[in-house]
């Protein structure tokens, strides 16, 4: 051998020592062997393996956070600021922020999350009705009030459900006539205009778009009717995929809901006021309600997946997907999800079989939201007082103690929730 071949040879042998030293310590992406291809895969490997680069600040933050902190930022809270209603009692006027508790929520018991509701006063005048009094008055002094920056999210589906229809009126198309456009692109720009909106209100987060599989025709008696893209499951990728791009690429977070899935249940059964049953087999789920997930999971990576109020016997006939820890399981080891999961209203009717219909109280919550986080969410949404956060920070505390939760438990929800922030610009 020449000396100029063995020198090369030297090189490469070099080069590729560095490539598999620089990886050690980083989590693997496959128990295959390293092929004898050279240097091109080793390194696509090692960029695959490669950690978030914002974890160090995190794990670095949560050193410093108490208990109370921590559980604070799984919580996402709704407020009342309501001051009047009219006579089918949606909101006519709202009080000042400084006459909620909304301040000392986020200052003093940590809360890191809220949901913005029309229906609760949220986008009212005089102090919430237009884009710069929404954002002066109430995203503003949120974000003033909280000791790490908060997500402050809304639906924004388009159709029926846009909360932001006070500010913009109603200018968003409902997601089966989005899908019947049949252009992805057109869908795409739908929410670009949304995250526009978001941006000049301070909204950060968009719970947003439905992936749920059915029938989209308004008199077909589904639940979810014109809220879904379409009947066909790779539809439904395709035009919710264009939505969640369209929000993500843009900085705002988006939402993948409801997992596992409504697309089947009819409107006689609302989860608001009792809990509905998917009876679908596994294999149907696989062919139909969960190929969006499938694909956007690896396609689009959403930031959110939402659970919800639904019994789905194929993987637990016994208890609500959100408070099952099969679903959940299904859901990040079967679909390979590693994002933050959120619940969705944890005060629906139907997760209290013996107090249908009716608002749960602050302890019932707190004894539901311990659930919720032994099943494996993220980010339980519903408390809406001080009473109900105290509650749900002292019944996880209790659970930790008497050994039905961990704080490494709750420290996994946290390092997700926060490295979602830093990943979105939430926290600079």
């Amino acid at each position: 051998m020449s000396s100029k071949r063995r020198l090369s040879s030297l090189f490469i042998f070099l080069c590729l020592s560095a490539i598999i030293f620089s990886s050690c310590g980083a989590p693997s992406t496959s128990t295959t062997p390293i092929p004898a291809s050279g240097a091109a895969t080793l390194i696509s490997e090692a960029v695959q393996a490669a950690p978030d680069p914002n974890l160090a600040k995190v794990q670095k933050m949560m050193k410093s956070m108490t208990l109370q902190q921590k559980i604070g930022q799984m919580l996402m809270i709704e407020y009342n600021t309501t001051a009047s209603v009219d006579a089918n009692g949606n909101p006519t006027a709202s009080v000042s922020f400084d006459s909620t508790d909304i301040a000392t929520l986020f200052s003093q018991y940590y809360v890191g999350n809220f949901l913005v509701q029309e229906i609760n006063g949220n986008t009212a005048q005089p102090y919430y009705g237009t884009p710069d009094l929404f954002k002066t008055n109430l995203t503003d002094r949120i974000q003033a009030s909280a000791t790490i920056p908060a997500l402050i999210a809304i639906d924004q589906e388009g159709g029926l459900v846009q909360k932001l229809e006070g500010l913009y009126g109603a200018n968003t198309p409902a997601a089966a006539d989005m899908g019947a456009t049949q252009d992805p692109q057109k869908v795409k720009g739908y929410a670009t205009t949304v995250t526009q909106w978001m941006k000049q209100t301070g909204i950060n987060a968009d719970l947003a778009p439905v992936v749920d599989v059915g029938n989209t025709d308004p008199n077909s008696g589904s639940l979810m009717s014109t809220r879904m893209f379409s009947s066909d499951p790779q539809q439904v990728a395709t035009y919710a995929g264009a939505f969640i791009d369209g929000l993500q690429q843009n900085g705002i977070i988006g939402t993948l809901k409801h997992f596992p899935g409504l697309g089947t249940v009819g409107s006689d059964y609302d989860p608001h006021k009792t809990l509905p049953e998917v009876t679908s087999s596994l294999q149907d789920l696989n062919n139909s309600d969960f190929v969006p997930y499938k694909t956007l999971i690896q396609q689009s990576h959403p930031a959110m997946i939402m659970t919800t109020d639904v019994r789905t016997d194929a993987i637990d006939p016994n208890n609500a997907a959100e408070l099952s820890p099969k679903v959940l399981s299904y859901l990040r080891n079967t679909l390979g999800y590693k994002g933050v999961v959120i619940t969705d209203g944890l005060y629906m009717g139907g997760l209290y079989p013996t107090n249908y219909g009716a608002n749960p109280t602050s302890a019932q919550l707190a004894q539901v939201s311990v659930q919720a986080i032994i099943a494996g969410n993220d980010i339980l949404e519903g408390a809406s007082s001080i009473s109900d956060v105290q509650a749900v920070q002292s019944a996880v505390e209790q659970a930790i103690q008497n050994g039905q939760l961990t704080e490494a438990r709750i420290d996994q929800s946290v390092q997700r929730i926060l490295l979602m922030k830093y990943q979105y610009g939430i926290i600079k």
